[in-house]
């Protein structure tokens, strides 16, 4: 397990590896400020990197464009990145109120790197055209997609589901 950890209830996340799986870490780049977790290594002789992200709740571009920077330097390999990226990249598919869209610039910033990193939303593949929310305001009655998997397109091969599950807990 490694885990990028924050103080008080914001932020943090991790990536947990199953026992008996053949990973191999090389590397791994933890944020001090809990916005991320990054991990080189090698999974059934293929290169990999992994990528647990938290993003800001402000429109901040350059985040995303650091952190595919810290991407790219842990060399080649497939892509996986998930988590709570705080970003709605298609409006009328992901998302469903009478709010303006926040986040337009940082938006942008995750689609050029979707672009330059050959990454595809694998929800999205598996699902088509289905309007699904993961961030549900039942005050104001509305709702987002703002977590998700990205990944290089031959991670579609490797993936069995996506799937929006239900939580108790936040």
């Amino acid at each position: 397990m490694h885990c990028s950890t924050y103080s008080g209830y914001s932020r943090g996340v991790a990536v947990l590896i199953r026992k008996g799986l053949q990973w191999r870490t090389k590397e791994v780049l933890v944020d001090p400020n809990g916005r991320y977790v990054l991990m080189s290594g090698v999974l059934l002789d293929k290169a990999c990197r992994l990528v647990a992200v938290y993003g800001p709740n402000v429109d901040d571009p350059g985040f995303f464009l650091e952190l595919w920077r810290l991407v790219e330097s842990l060399g080649p390999g497939v892509v996986l990145w998930g988590g709570d990226f705080n970003v709605v990249l298609d409006a009328k598919l992901a998302r469903e109120s009478k709010a303006r869209i926040q986040h337009v610039a940082a938006a942008k910033a995750l689609e050029a790197v979707m672009h330059d990193g050959a990454l595809i939303d694998l929800w999205r593949q598996r699902h088509g055209v289905v309007q699904e929310g993961t961030c549900l305001n039942y005050v104001h009655g509305s709702w987002s997609r703002i977590d998700r998997w990205l990944g290089s397109r031959d991670m579609l091969a490797w993936t069995r589901a996506v799937e929006h599950l239900p939580r108790k807990l936040s």
